[in-house]
């Protein structure tokens, strides 16, 4: 096997389970394995469409014979979108996952770019897009809280035999938050509020929130 295809894979692998811990740290659906064999796959592809198809060249220049290897990685970049498409998930006007499955896009072009051997542009690349989903994470919870587009989904139970619509009149009353849904549930046995909150700006929905948790009719309160 060639040592610099070898050197390729590797190169792909690592700087795709890079960007896969931070995705892993963050508790997100596609994390660490998910993240490393995007890039290795990609890195492969890259691969055999650099190489793969060099004894057709010869063919292709003697020949009416059309061969065009930037065909796999073109088709990469296609069927990674399915796979994108996948991790992300629609709840009641809620869109979820979306940077996740901007981040395996982002992967398997990393991995696409070490597989024709651009290596160096491939580490920038990651850097870029461990530099987004890292750094870019308070300074994009400071701007929700400063615009009043801060939203949270959180789930109430309350405590067996405490009244839950004092629980709610409580949190409709919190200065800064506005309930923009609420739905009832009944959780092994216990009442249970599933609230669909916004904060105002300049407020945040978890600080808001401390308003909740000395309450002692509540037993959890958890975002969704």
């Amino acid at each position: 096997m060639d040592p610099d295809v070898i050197t390729r894979l590797l190169a792909g692998a690592l700087l795709g389970a890079v960007i896969g811990i931070e995705r892993e740290v963050a508790d997100q659906p596609a994390g660490l394995r998910t993240h490393l064999t995007v890039a290795l796959g990609g890195a492969l592809f890259g691969v055999i469409s650099t190489l793969g198809f060099a004894e057709f060249v010869d063919v292709r220049a003697a020949t009416n014979v059309q061969v065009d290897p930037t065909r796999v990685a073109s088709q990469v970049v296609v069927g990674v979108g399915f796979l994108g498409g996948a991790m992300i998930v629609q709840r009641r006007g809620t869109v979820k996952h979306l940077t996740t499955a901007a981040s395996l896009w982002a992967t398997v072009a990393v991995g696409l770019a070490c597989g024709v051997g651009m290596v160096a542009e491939a580490a920038f690349t990651t850097v870029l897009v461990l530099l987004s989903l890292a750094l870019l994470r308070p300074f994009r919870q400071w701007l929700r809280v400063r615009s009043g587009a801060a939203r949270e989904t959180v789930r109430l139970v309350v405590r067996p035999g405490a009244p839950p619509d004092e629980v709610l009149r409580t949190l409709r009353a919190i200065e800064g938050l506005r309930c923009e849904n609420v739905r009832y549930e009944r959780d092994d046995g216990n009442d249970t509020f599933v609230v669909e909150l916004r904060a105002e700006p300049n407020n945040d929905v978890a600080d808001r929130l401390t308003l909740l948790a000395s309450r002692c009719d509540l037993v959890t309160i958890a975002g969704v």
